[in-house]
């Protein structure tokens, strides 16, 4: 598939984005909706798998995976609808993140890293550069 590219550039002549025509980005998305996500959710399937028991697991304080029944209709839509429709209700969850509860274990772990901070903050490192070294790394 040839795509024809259009970089868009910052004030320092960065690329920062690439610019479709509508037809490119179409073929893109058909692409991935019937070769690539089935292949990464079939690599996901098999992960969770490891995961799946058939009892509640407790995911921290007061949360635990709960037996909802399927909404109508879901198990219709396509894997990429089901995807966007997950997201959509992740979005809606999100707009209120004063609500989503935060297991207890999380709250512990935040207030170790801040204690390591406040007694050598000159260990800390930018989000960029930690975020760069993992691209960087090996899978």
């Amino acid at each position: 598939m040839e795509i024809e590219r259009r970089y868009l550039v910052d004030e320092g002549n960065r690329k920062v984005a690439i610019q479709l025509d509508i037809e490119a980005f179409e073929r893109m998305e058909e692409t991935l909706k019937t070769a690539a996500l089935p292949a990464l959710c079939k690599r996901r399937n098999k992960a969770m798998r490891r995961w799946n028991s058939p009892k509640p697991r407790s995911i921290g304080n007061n949360m635990e995976t709960l037996n909802i029944p399927e909404p109508e209709g879901f198990s219709e839509l396509s894997k990429a609808e089901q995807i966007r429709y997950l997201a959509g209700l992740w979005d809606r969850i999100s707009e209120t993140p004063g609500e989503i509860p935060v297991p207890e274990s999380h709250m512990v772990l935040a207030e170790e890293r801040l204690a390591e901070y406040r007694r050598d903050p000159g260990r800390a490192r930018p989000a960029h550069d930690v975020l760069k070294r993992l691209e960087e790394k090996p899978s």
